[in-house]
């Protein structure tokens, strides 16, 4: 299923009466740009994909889990059919105004708040996946439990924060959200071609200028980052899933116009080479189980 592509972000309305929160699994489907009220945690058991939180572009697989702080805009798309995601979401007062301000809550207190810029974690599956799995089978207060469980023990990992600046719905206003949604979506159909500044800058009936300077100030970087970003994140799908595929005709796939440019910005960006990247995926698909949403 694709995603219909919209130069608004959605905001979303949860219900879930009677329940302290919401958790399903989302299997090979992409997900428009949107935002709500509630703190969100993405949770990758296989397969790949690309997030959008933000500015935050990247490419996800297995054992990468984000948090999506409240009204942060956020998207799946690029997702491989074998994808398959657990979505948790609750919002944060679910246990009471105050429950989190105690000192034995003092970390997760942290991480809620630090998740206003989005959160990205590598974990073990195979220590987390048990914990997710209780907040559905678990009976009485079990499933509750295991929320706090889970926040506990991410609030004891590591983790890289997605936003350098807060970019929520709320911060940006909406009249900016809507115009750098046009951008994304315009980004995000078109990238496989050569896109130019002037065009860009149309889209908005801004001067080249005061388009650099518009989009640097709501995203925290230029449009040609994002733009790499939004191609080497294609590219890296195209690395794992057509394994036998030539390097550079990806390269040439993904918008990119010499192998030489390519390159630089793949190491720059994902911290590999095309063909380490390609490895590790690999190594990392042929080791993994096969688990049942």
């Amino acid at each position: 299923m694709k995603a219909k592509s919209t130069s608004k972000p959605q905001e979303i309305f949860l219900q879930h009466p009677g329940k302290s929160f919401l958790i399903n699994a989302i299997t090979g489907c992409n997900l428009p740009f949107h935002f709500h009220a509630e703190i969100e945690i993405l949770f990758c058991l296989n397969g790949t994909g690309t997030i959008m939180a933000g500015n935050y572009v990247n490419s996800f697989g297995e054992g990468d889990l984000f948090m999506i702080g409240k009204n942060l805009p956020h998207a799946l798309i690029q997702t491989s059919e074998e994808a398959n995601l657990i979505c948790l979401q609750f919002d944060q007062d679910f246990l009471g105004k105050r429950f989190f301000y105690s000192r034995e809550f003092k970390s997760v207190e942290d991480l809620l708040k630090r998740s206003s810029r989005g959160l990205k974690f590598k974990v073990d599956k195979e220590k987390f996946l048990p914990v997710f799995m209780a907040m559905t089978t678990g009976k009485s207060i079990v499933p509750v439990v295991s929320v706090l469980k889970a926040l506990d023990l991410l609030s004891k990992e590591r983790f890289d924060s997605l936003n350098s600046i807060q970019f929520t719905h709320d911060a940006m206003g909406e009249s900016d959200l809507e115009k750098i949604n046009k951008v994304f979506d315009y980004t995000q159909e078109h990238f496989q071609e050569t896109i130019s500044l002037e065009q860009v800058s149309n889209l908005l009936n801004f001067t080249e200028t005061s388009f650099c300077r518009y989009f640097k100030l709501n995203t925290g970087k230029s449009y040609f980052q994002y733009l790499n970003e939004i191609r080497i994140a294609n590219a890296c799908k195209l690395l794992i899933e057509f394994g036998n595929h030539d390097i550079e005709e990806i390269c040439f796939s993904c918008g990119f116009n010499n192998p030489s440019t390519f390159y630089k910005q793949f190491k720059k960006i994902v911290k590999l080479t095309p063909k380490e990247y390609q490895v590790k995926a690999k190594k990392t698909l042929q080791s993994a189980v096969t688990m049942v949403a």
